[in-house]
Parts: structure tokens; C-alpha cells; sequence
């Protein structure tokens, strides 16, 4: 009686067995396609999938989703990086190279000028005329100097000496020669040269006024060729030597006044520190000495006004100029000396800055 009871279960057991096929196939089946074959666990003949496996699997998956996002990610970068950059470089302006045009921390300046150089020892003899030639500056900024709004800021700016400058100028010119006591002389050839070197301190009081003051050392030196020539009155001439170690001491102004035009002006005092004269009167032979004459005693005074166009590749200058110098008696030299003395220089330049 209790097989016959059972019957029943058994059919509905067999029922419930073939539902339990239809349905879980398809999930098994789907199972397999994302996680893998599954295996046997060796106490249980039950399919179990692998942990391990599948965290295998999802760390491949973190690792190479995301690397594949970087990938592109970075590419991106690289090309906004590119493009930013190209559209920055339109735009900012950089230092340019050492013979860029417009280059403001370098500067070169050549150009020509004429001069009407006037020499006196005053009750003795005159010599004047007119000096042509060139010239050829140099200007080194090792930074721009910032703006200041009061003069206090003049002193604590770290960058105080910003520049050097080299000054250089040659002219030669026929001078005529006129004395009291030794007649007239015309057409003495003079040949002049000079350099200097200049420290400067960039102050800019506005945006665009700069004043710059600046010191230095400078070297005047002066030939005067009058060698067998006798002047009106028979007096022979002789050549003559002139030498000036100076230290200059300055102050340089630059604003605009209207559009790219520039006005300009500077003011100088020439500390006169030595001099040596030369007369060579061995030219001649017959034991005439050469004479040497030391001077230890003068100034000079200088100062120029600059009208400057700027323009993209060369700036054009002209700038009238004028030069004075006051040296006292040399000392006595074989019972000689060279007298009081001044000379007064007025001229003009034009030239280019690049």
C-alpha cells in the first residue's frame, strides 16, 4: 500500500524533472557564453563555474578598457596640446633671435657725421674746420627693467645695471691754422677717434619714457698733421698728438611724441682724468726731442637731441650734436708746455638702427 501511494509522487517528481530541463538549458546554456566552460568540483558532480576565472577575466577587462581609453585620451591631449600651442604662438611674442629685427634687448647703430670742430688757446692761436666721418654703437640689455610709479622704486630694483654700451666714431677733416705770432696755415689734415664704454640703469617713468642713466670710461684721440709746411709767416709746423682718458657721466631720455616717431635727448659731463700730448719735432732730426706733455686738470661737456622713426627693419635716426672740452696748462716739459686750451664741436648724425 505504501509503493501504490508513492506512484503518484514518482509521476510528479518525473513532471518537475523534464519543466527543470526545458527552462535551465537555455540559462546554462547562456551561462557558458559569458563565463566559460564550467568545471566539476571534485567532491560534487554538480557544474560549478570558477571564480578565479571569472576575476581573471574581469580584471583583463578593467585593464584593457580603460588602457584603451588612455590611449585615445592621451592622443587627444597631444593633438589640443598642438593646436593650442600653434594658436599660442600667433599670438605671444617671443624674444627674437640675436639679428631678429626689433630685437629691444640688442641694438646696433651705424651711421655718418659732419662736425665744425673749432680749437683755441685763447690769446695764442685758433684752428678750425670742418670734420666728416662714421660712427657705430652697440647696445647690450641683459633684461628689461620694469616700470616704476615712484622713485623709491628706482633703488630696489634688483636689475639696476641692465646695459653696456660701445660708442665708437672716426672723422678727418682739413683745418686751417691761424696764431699772433707764427702766422696762417691752411688745410692741416686732423684725423679723430674715439670710444667708449658705457654702463646704463633703464628707469622707465611710463610705459614708453625711459631715462637711463649711465657712467663709463671713455678715449679721445686726435692727430694734427702740419709736417714740413711753413705757415704764412715761415714758421715750420709739425705733427701733433692728443690723447684723453676720460670717465663719462650721464643721463639719456627716450619718449614717444606721435605714432612711431621718438624724440631723444641726452646730457653729459666728461670727468677728464688724464691726457697726453705728443709733438714731434724729431721729424726733423737734428737732435730736436720729441716732447711729452702731461695734463691732469679739465672737463667736458656734452649733449645731443635724437629724432628717431621707427620703422620694421631699421630705425632711422638724426641727431645734432654738440661737444666741449676745457684742459688747463700741461706741465712744463724742457722749458714747454701745452697752454690752456678749449675746443667746441657742433655737428650732426644720421643713421640707422637695426
Amino acid at each position: 500500500m505504501k509503493n501504490f501511494k508513492s506512484m503518484p509522487d514518482s509521476k510528479n517528481f518525473l513532471i518537475f524533472a523534464v519543466a527543470l530541463l526545458l527552462i535551465g538549458g537555455p540559462v546554462y546554456a547562456q551561462s557558458m557564453e559569458e563565463y566559460g566552460e564550467p568545471t566539476t568540483n571534485e567532491n560534487s558532480s554538480f557544474p560549478v563555474s570558477r571564480p578565479e576565472q571569472v576575476e581573471a577575466d574581469d580584471e583583463e577587462i578593467v585593464i584593457e578598457q580603460p588602457s584603451r581609453h588612455m590611449t585615445e585620451t592621451k592622443t587627444e591631449v597631444v593633438e589640443k596640446s598642438f593646436k593650442k600651442t600653434s594658436l599660442e604662438d600667433s599670438d605671444v611674442e617671443t624674444e627674437p633671435d640675436f639679428w631678429t629685427p626689433k630685437n629691444r634687448l640688442r641694438k646696433f647703430e651705424f651711421g655718418l657725421q659732419s662736425s665744425w670742430r673749432v680749437y683755441r688757446e685763447p690769446d695764442l692761436m685758433r684752428q678750425k674746420g670742418w670734420m666728416y666721418g662714421m660712427y657705430a654703437n652697440y647696445t647690450h640689455r641683459f633684461a628689461d627693467n620694469s616700470r616704476i610709479h615712484s622713485w623709491k622704486d628706482a633703488l630696489k630694483d634688483s636689475r639696476m645695471l641692465n646695459l653696456i654700451k660701445i660708442e665708437t666714431r672716426f672723422a678727418g677733416g682739413d683745418m686751417d691754422y691761424e696764431s699772433v705770432r707764427t702766422g696762417k696755415l691752411d688745410h692741416e689734415r686732423d684725423y679723430l677717434f674715439e670710444g667708449r664704454v658705457l654702463l646704463g640703469y633703464d628707469i622707465f617713468i611710463s610705459e614708453q619714457t625711459r631715462l637711463t642713466p649711465f657712467a663709463g670710461a671713455g678715449y679721445r684721440y686726435l692727430h694734427n698733421e702740419s709736417y714740413n709746411r711753413r705757415s704764412t709767416t715761415g714758421h715750420l709746423g709739425y705733427n701733433r698728438e692728443s690723447n684723453y682718458f676720460y670717465a663719462p657721466i650721464g643721463v639719456e631720455l627716450e619718449t614717444p611724441i606721435r605714432g612711431t616717431w621718438k624724440f631723444g635727448a641726452t646730457g653729459e659731463y666728461d670727468l677728464f682724468i688724464y691726457g697726453r700730448q705728443y709733438s714731434h719735432l724729431e721729424d726733423y732730426g737734428g737732435g730736436l726731442p720729441e716732447l711729452k706733455h702731461d695734463q691732469n686738470d679739465g672737463y667736458g661737456l656734452r649733449g645731443s637731441f635724437r629724432i628717431k622713426k621707427d620703422n620694421e627693419v631699421f630705425d632711422v635716426i638724426v641727431e645734432p650734436f654738440v661737444q666741449y672740452w676745457h684742459i688747463k696748462d700741461s706741465e712744463i716739459v724742457s722749458g714747454t708746455l701745452e697752454p690752456d686750451n678749449n675746443t667746441v664741436e657742433y655737428g650732426f648724425r644720421i643713421g640707422l638702427a637695426y
